[in-house]
Protein backbone atom coordinates (compact mmCIF):
# COMPACT_ATOMS: atom_id res chain seq x y z
CA UNK A 1 0.00 0.00 0.00
CA UNK A 2 2.78 2.38 0.67
CA UNK A 3 4.60 1.63 -2.37
CA UNK A 4 1.28 1.98 -4.40
CA UNK A 5 1.28 5.93 -2.93
CA UNK A 6 4.69 6.57 -3.35
CA UNK A 7 4.16 5.70 -7.29
CA UNK A 8 1.24 7.59 -7.35
CA UNK A 9 2.38 10.99 -5.89
CA UNK A 10 5.61 10.22 -8.69
CA UNK A 11 3.25 10.48 -11.40
CA UNK A 12 1.34 13.19 -9.76
CA UNK A 13 4.67 15.65 -9.53
CA UNK A 14 5.69 14.52 -13.20
CA UNK A 15 2.51 15.27 -14.34
CA UNK A 16 2.38 18.76 -12.43
CA UNK A 17 6.01 19.46 -13.79
CA UNK A 18 5.06 18.80 -17.53
CA UNK A 19 2.23 20.92 -16.79
CA UNK A 20 3.95 24.00 -15.85
CA UNK A 21 6.52 23.41 -18.64
CA UNK A 22 3.47 23.69 -20.63
CA UNK A 23 2.46 26.04 -19.19
CA UNK A 24 5.77 28.34 -19.34
CA UNK A 25 6.21 27.25 -22.82
CA UNK A 26 3.36 28.72 -23.63
CA UNK A 27 3.39 31.64 -21.73
CA UNK A 28 6.97 32.61 -23.79
CA UNK A 29 5.18 32.19 -26.71
CA UNK A 30 2.96 34.85 -26.26
CA UNK A 31 4.58 37.29 -24.47
CA UNK A 32 5.85 40.45 -26.35
CA UNK A 33 9.73 39.83 -25.28
CA UNK A 34 11.80 41.10 -27.92
CA UNK A 35 15.65 39.47 -28.42
CA UNK A 36 18.28 40.43 -30.62
CA UNK A 37 19.55 37.53 -32.55
CA UNK A 38 23.32 36.63 -32.57
CA UNK A 39 25.18 34.03 -34.90
CA UNK A 40 28.45 32.92 -32.99
CA UNK A 41 31.56 33.23 -35.02
CA UNK A 42 35.51 32.54 -34.25
CA UNK A 43 37.43 35.25 -35.74
CA UNK A 44 41.15 35.25 -36.14
CA UNK A 45 43.42 38.24 -36.73
CA UNK A 46 45.53 38.97 -39.60
CA UNK A 47 47.54 41.85 -41.20
CA UNK A 48 45.00 44.04 -43.17
CA UNK A 49 47.75 44.05 -45.83
CA UNK A 50 50.60 41.93 -46.36
CA UNK A 51 53.45 42.80 -48.88
CA UNK A 52 56.03 39.98 -50.26
CA UNK A 53 58.89 39.20 -52.17
CA UNK A 54 59.19 35.63 -53.14
CA UNK A 55 61.55 33.67 -55.03
CA UNK A 56 61.15 30.92 -57.06
CA UNK A 57 64.74 29.38 -58.89
CA UNK A 58 66.07 32.24 -60.55
CA UNK A 59 63.06 34.41 -60.26
CA UNK A 60 62.13 36.86 -57.70
CA UNK A 61 59.03 38.15 -57.90
CA UNK A 62 56.77 40.30 -55.15
CA UNK A 63 52.55 40.22 -54.10
CA UNK A 64 50.37 41.64 -51.50
CA UNK A 65 47.47 40.01 -49.75
CA UNK A 66 44.94 42.85 -49.09
CA UNK A 67 42.50 41.77 -46.71
CA UNK A 68 40.71 45.69 -46.66
CA UNK A 69 39.22 44.75 -50.04
CA UNK A 70 41.41 46.56 -52.04
CA UNK A 71 43.28 46.16 -55.14
CA UNK A 72 46.31 44.87 -53.94
CA UNK A 73 48.38 47.30 -56.84
CA UNK A 74 51.07 46.50 -59.23
CA UNK A 75 53.58 43.78 -59.17
CA UNK A 76 56.88 43.27 -60.28
CA UNK A 77 58.72 40.32 -61.42
CA UNK A 78 62.53 40.58 -61.59
CA UNK A 79 64.16 38.08 -64.14
CA UNK A 80 68.02 37.40 -64.73
CA UNK A 81 69.55 35.60 -66.94
CA UNK A 82 70.81 31.72 -66.58
CA UNK A 83 73.92 31.67 -64.52
CA UNK A 84 73.94 34.74 -63.21
CA UNK A 85 75.00 35.31 -60.16
CA UNK A 86 72.89 37.47 -57.94
CA UNK A 87 73.61 38.87 -54.78
CA UNK A 88 70.43 39.71 -52.22
CA UNK A 89 71.10 42.77 -49.88
CA UNK A 90 69.99 44.57 -46.97
CA UNK A 91 70.38 47.48 -45.53
CA UNK A 92 72.24 47.59 -42.31
CA UNK A 93 69.79 48.96 -40.49
CA UNK A 94 67.24 46.48 -41.59
CA UNK A 95 66.26 43.97 -38.53
CA UNK A 96 63.76 41.07 -38.59
CA UNK A 97 60.56 42.43 -36.63
CA UNK A 98 61.65 45.79 -37.09
CA UNK A 99 59.56 48.87 -38.67
CA UNK A 100 60.24 50.26 -42.16
CA UNK A 101 58.95 53.37 -43.58
CA UNK A 102 57.31 53.62 -46.96
CA UNK A 103 59.22 53.68 -49.16
CA UNK A 104 62.60 53.59 -47.61
CA UNK A 105 64.84 50.86 -49.41
CA UNK A 106 64.58 47.36 -47.93
CA UNK A 107 66.28 45.32 -50.95
CA UNK A 108 68.96 45.44 -53.42
CA UNK A 109 69.69 42.94 -56.44
CA UNK A 110 73.43 42.72 -57.28
CA UNK A 111 73.63 41.23 -61.07
CA UNK A 112 76.77 40.20 -61.72
CA UNK A 113 76.08 39.80 -65.60
CA UNK A 114 74.46 43.70 -65.52
CA UNK A 115 77.56 45.14 -63.97
CA UNK A 116 79.84 43.60 -66.04
CA UNK A 117 77.46 44.69 -69.18
CA UNK A 118 77.59 48.41 -67.31
CA UNK A 119 81.46 48.03 -67.01
CA UNK A 120 81.52 47.01 -70.83
CA UNK A 121 79.53 50.55 -72.09
CA UNK A 122 81.34 52.54 -69.42
CA UNK A 123 84.83 51.11 -71.51
CA UNK A 124 83.16 51.61 -74.59
CA UNK A 125 82.55 55.60 -74.22
CA UNK A 126 85.98 55.29 -72.99
CA UNK A 127 87.15 54.03 -76.02
CA UNK A 128 84.99 56.85 -78.24
CA UNK A 129 85.84 59.53 -76.24
CA UNK A 130 89.77 58.34 -76.73
CA UNK A 131 88.87 57.86 -80.82
CA UNK A 132 87.20 61.47 -80.97
CA UNK A 133 90.40 63.23 -78.70
CA UNK A 134 93.29 61.47 -80.55
CA UNK A 135 91.57 62.43 -84.20
CA UNK A 136 91.11 66.49 -82.35
CA UNK A 137 94.60 66.34 -81.86
CA UNK A 138 96.71 63.99 -83.59
CA UNK A 139 98.07 60.84 -82.39
CA UNK A 140 100.68 61.20 -79.35
CA UNK A 141 103.21 59.01 -78.17
CA UNK A 142 102.08 59.09 -74.18
CA UNK A 143 98.44 57.89 -75.55
CA UNK A 144 100.22 54.98 -77.53
CA UNK A 145 102.34 54.02 -74.32
CA UNK A 146 99.46 54.39 -72.20
CA UNK A 147 97.44 51.84 -74.38
CA UNK A 148 100.50 49.19 -74.16
CA UNK A 149 100.54 49.46 -70.89
CA UNK A 150 96.70 49.13 -70.65
CA UNK A 151 96.40 46.01 -72.76
CA UNK A 152 99.78 44.17 -71.00
CA UNK A 153 97.57 44.47 -67.77
CA UNK A 154 94.45 43.17 -69.09
CA UNK A 155 96.46 40.30 -70.87
CA UNK A 156 97.89 39.39 -67.73
CA UNK A 157 94.86 39.38 -65.63
CA UNK A 158 92.86 37.35 -68.41
CA UNK A 159 95.96 34.86 -68.34
CA UNK A 160 95.20 34.20 -64.31
CA UNK A 161 91.96 34.01 -64.70
CA UNK A 162 91.49 31.54 -66.96
CA UNK A 163 94.05 29.32 -64.58
CA UNK A 164 92.04 30.02 -62.11
CA UNK A 165 89.04 29.06 -64.17
CA UNK A 166 90.47 25.90 -65.13
CA UNK A 167 91.59 24.97 -61.50
CA UNK A 168 87.70 25.76 -60.12
CA UNK A 169 86.80 23.21 -62.92
CA UNK A 170 88.84 20.48 -61.76
CA UNK A 171 87.72 21.22 -58.59
CA UNK A 172 83.90 21.16 -59.20
CA UNK A 173 83.71 18.09 -60.94
CA UNK A 174 85.54 16.88 -57.99
CA UNK A 175 82.97 17.90 -55.29
CA UNK A 176 85.30 20.25 -53.67
CA UNK A 177 83.64 23.80 -54.49
CA UNK A 178 80.34 24.82 -54.78
CA UNK A 179 78.30 25.94 -58.28
CA UNK A 180 78.16 29.16 -57.04
CA UNK A 181 82.00 29.50 -56.47
CA UNK A 182 82.22 28.67 -60.32
CA UNK A 183 79.64 30.96 -61.18
CA UNK A 184 82.25 33.82 -59.80
CA UNK A 185 85.01 32.59 -61.10
CA UNK A 186 83.03 32.25 -64.46
CA UNK A 187 82.01 35.85 -64.72
CA UNK A 188 85.20 36.98 -63.58
CA UNK A 189 86.67 35.22 -66.25
CA UNK A 190 84.25 36.80 -68.85
CA UNK A 191 85.05 40.37 -67.73
CA UNK A 192 88.68 40.25 -67.54
CA UNK A 193 88.41 38.52 -71.32
CA UNK A 194 86.11 41.94 -72.18
CA UNK A 195 88.72 44.20 -70.29
CA UNK A 196 91.41 42.34 -72.78
CA UNK A 197 89.32 43.13 -76.26
CA UNK A 198 89.05 46.62 -74.78
CA UNK A 199 92.23 47.24 -74.24
CA UNK A 200 93.15 46.19 -77.33
CA UNK A 201 90.45 48.63 -79.10
CA UNK A 202 91.85 50.74 -77.27
CA UNK A 203 95.38 50.51 -78.68
CA UNK A 204 94.66 50.23 -82.46
CA UNK A 205 92.98 53.65 -81.94
CA UNK A 206 96.24 54.84 -81.26
CA UNK A 207 98.03 53.55 -84.07
CA UNK A 208 95.97 55.13 -87.18
CA UNK A 209 94.94 58.21 -88.76
CA UNK A 210 91.78 59.24 -88.05
CA UNK A 211 90.23 61.46 -90.76
CA UNK A 212 87.74 64.30 -90.00
CA UNK A 213 84.49 62.71 -91.11
CA UNK A 214 85.63 59.70 -88.68
CA UNK A 215 85.86 62.00 -85.68
CA UNK A 216 82.19 62.74 -86.44
CA UNK A 217 81.46 59.00 -86.39
CA UNK A 218 83.01 58.10 -82.88
CA UNK A 219 81.01 61.43 -81.81
CA UNK A 220 77.74 59.35 -82.60
CA UNK A 221 79.22 56.15 -81.11
CA UNK A 222 80.27 58.01 -77.99
CA UNK A 223 76.22 59.16 -77.93
CA UNK A 224 75.20 55.92 -78.31
CA UNK A 225 77.55 54.52 -76.10
CA UNK A 226 76.02 57.04 -73.41
CA UNK A 227 72.39 56.39 -74.26
CA UNK A 228 73.19 52.50 -73.41
CA UNK A 229 74.70 53.60 -70.08
CA UNK A 230 71.79 55.04 -69.15
CA UNK A 231 69.61 52.07 -69.60
CA UNK A 232 71.84 49.93 -68.11
CA UNK A 233 71.92 51.80 -64.99
CA UNK A 234 68.50 52.89 -64.74
CA UNK A 235 67.99 48.79 -64.80
CA UNK A 236 70.36 48.67 -61.64
CA UNK A 237 68.63 51.49 -60.32
CA UNK A 238 64.84 49.34 -60.92
CA UNK A 239 67.00 46.38 -58.80
CA UNK A 240 66.89 48.45 -55.50
CA UNK A 241 63.52 47.60 -53.84
CA UNK A 242 61.37 50.15 -51.59
CA UNK A 243 58.59 49.01 -49.06
CA UNK A 244 55.20 50.28 -50.36
CA UNK A 245 54.19 51.28 -46.79
CA UNK A 246 55.04 51.19 -43.80
CA UNK A 247 54.46 48.16 -41.54
CA UNK A 248 56.51 45.11 -40.07
CA UNK A 249 59.62 43.34 -41.84
CA UNK A 250 59.67 39.71 -41.20
CA UNK A 251 62.75 38.11 -42.79
CA UNK A 252 62.40 34.93 -44.54
CA UNK A 253 58.80 33.73 -43.08
CA UNK A 254 58.53 31.28 -44.97
CA UNK A 255 59.75 28.93 -47.34
CA UNK A 256 60.32 30.54 -50.98
CA UNK A 257 60.02 34.25 -49.45
CA UNK A 258 62.97 36.13 -49.09
CA UNK A 259 60.65 39.04 -46.80
CA UNK A 260 57.74 40.30 -46.10
CA UNK A 261 56.29 43.60 -44.84
CA UNK A 262 52.62 43.55 -42.45
CA UNK A 263 50.92 47.07 -42.22
CA UNK A 264 50.24 47.60 -38.63
CA UNK A 265 48.21 51.01 -38.84
CA UNK A 266 45.30 48.80 -39.54
CA UNK A 267 44.25 44.86 -38.76
CA UNK A 268 41.90 42.67 -39.96
CA UNK A 269 39.72 39.62 -38.67
CA UNK A 270 38.52 36.90 -40.57
CA UNK A 271 35.43 34.78 -39.58
CA UNK A 272 33.51 31.93 -41.07
CA UNK A 273 29.72 33.09 -41.39
CA UNK A 274 27.04 30.18 -42.16
CA UNK A 275 24.90 30.51 -45.03
CA UNK A 276 21.89 29.46 -43.62
CA UNK A 277 22.13 32.92 -41.44
CA UNK A 278 22.35 35.14 -44.17
CA UNK A 279 18.77 36.22 -44.10
CA UNK A 280 18.86 37.50 -40.63
CA UNK A 281 21.29 39.93 -41.09
CA UNK A 282 20.49 43.62 -41.18
CA UNK A 283 22.13 46.40 -43.02
CA UNK A 284 24.16 47.58 -39.99
CA UNK A 285 24.76 44.27 -38.99
CA UNK A 286 28.21 44.29 -36.75
CA UNK A 287 30.29 41.97 -35.60
CA UNK A 288 31.28 42.50 -31.99
CA UNK A 289 34.45 41.64 -30.06
CA UNK A 290 35.44 41.56 -26.57
CA UNK A 291 37.83 44.22 -26.00
CA UNK A 292 40.42 45.08 -22.94
CA UNK A 293 37.92 48.93 -23.06
CA UNK A 294 34.84 46.61 -23.46
CA UNK A 295 32.39 45.37 -26.39
CA UNK A 296 33.73 47.05 -29.71
CA UNK A 297 31.36 46.73 -32.61
CA UNK A 298 32.98 46.23 -36.08
CA UNK A 299 31.49 46.71 -39.66
CA UNK A 300 32.24 43.85 -41.66
CA UNK A 301 31.57 42.75 -45.66
CA UNK A 302 30.69 39.08 -46.72
CA UNK A 303 32.00 37.00 -49.36
CA UNK A 304 30.21 35.52 -51.85
CA UNK A 305 31.42 31.92 -52.62
CA UNK A 306 30.47 29.89 -49.94
CA UNK A 307 32.96 27.05 -49.07
CA UNK A 308 32.42 23.68 -46.39
CA UNK A 309 33.61 24.52 -42.97
CA UNK A 310 32.37 22.16 -39.91
CA UNK A 311 30.64 20.39 -42.04
CA UNK A 312 28.38 23.39 -43.25
CA UNK A 313 28.41 25.96 -45.75
CA UNK A 314 29.77 28.70 -44.87
CA UNK A 315 31.03 32.39 -46.64
CA UNK A 316 34.34 34.53 -45.05
CA UNK A 317 33.43 37.92 -43.05
CA UNK A 318 36.05 40.41 -42.58
CA UNK A 319 36.10 43.26 -40.82
CA UNK A 320 38.86 45.62 -40.73
CA UNK A 321 39.91 48.62 -38.35
CA UNK A 322 42.66 50.35 -35.97
CA UNK A 323 41.24 49.22 -32.75
CA UNK A 324 41.78 45.50 -33.00
CA UNK A 325 43.59 44.08 -30.58
CA UNK A 326 45.43 41.08 -30.52
CA UNK A 327 48.62 39.45 -32.01
CA UNK A 328 48.84 37.98 -35.90
CA UNK A 329 47.36 34.83 -36.10
CA UNK A 330 45.41 35.10 -32.55
CA UNK A 331 42.02 33.53 -32.58
CA UNK A 332 39.03 35.38 -30.71
CA UNK A 333 35.57 34.39 -29.81
CA UNK A 334 32.43 37.36 -30.89
CA UNK A 335 29.37 37.24 -32.59
CA UNK A 336 27.45 38.93 -35.25
CA UNK A 337 24.75 41.00 -34.00
CA UNK A 338 21.65 40.20 -36.31
CA UNK A 339 17.63 40.99 -36.47
CA UNK A 340 15.51 41.68 -33.30
CA UNK A 341 13.01 39.10 -33.08
CA UNK A 342 9.84 37.98 -30.56
CA UNK A 343 10.62 35.37 -28.27
CA UNK A 344 8.92 32.63 -29.98
CA UNK A 345 10.58 33.13 -33.22
CA UNK A 346 13.70 33.22 -31.27
CA UNK A 347 12.79 29.60 -29.94
CA UNK A 348 11.74 28.37 -33.44
CA UNK A 349 14.96 29.21 -35.50
CA UNK A 350 16.88 27.76 -31.92
CA UNK A 351 15.03 24.70 -32.53
CA UNK A 352 15.54 24.69 -36.21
Amino acid sequence: MRRYREHKDLRQLTFGLIVGIVVIVILLMILPVDIVYRVPVTAKVYPSKEWKVNQQEGEYFTSTVSRTGEHPGFERTFVFERGDVVDVTFPSSLKDGGMVHADSTILTFTSQMLNLRIQQALNERDIQYSMVRAGETAMKVPLYNEAVEALDLAASNLELQNRNLDRLQELYAEGVVSKFELDVQTNAQRVAEQEWKIAARRMESTTFEIKPEDVEVFATQMTAADNELDVLLRQQEAFTIRSPFSGVVKLSPQEGVVLSVRDTSLKSVIFPFPVDERFALLPNSALVMEGPNGKMELPFSLSEEAAMVGGGQHVLGVAVDGRIMGAFGEVKDAYVLCDTISLSDYLLRKLN
